[in-house]
């Protein structure tokens, strides 16, 4: 099990904490407090089911979409 914290989430998906803190918001799992001045880390096999779960997601709400758009 490997841990990561919020710098080395940043740079292995490219984002800004601004987009971490909004993952998290959305539901991505993570240890530690928010607000409370501690430290927050990830599980980073965690990180990466829920990564794919979203994308999984997504795909189906656009193939739903676009199937409603043509649907009469």
């Amino acid at each position: 099990m490997k841990y990561l914290r919020s710098r080395d989430m940043c740079e292995m998906f490219g984002i800004t904490l601004g987009t971490l803190y909004n993952w998290r918001k959305q539901g991505m799992p993570f240890i530690g407090a928010e607000g409370l001045g501690l430290s927050i880390f990830y599980e980073e096999d965690k990180v990466l089911e829920w990564i794919s779960q979203r994308k999984i997601n997504k795909k189906k709400e656009v193939k739903e979409t676009v199937k409603s758009l043509y649907e009469d």
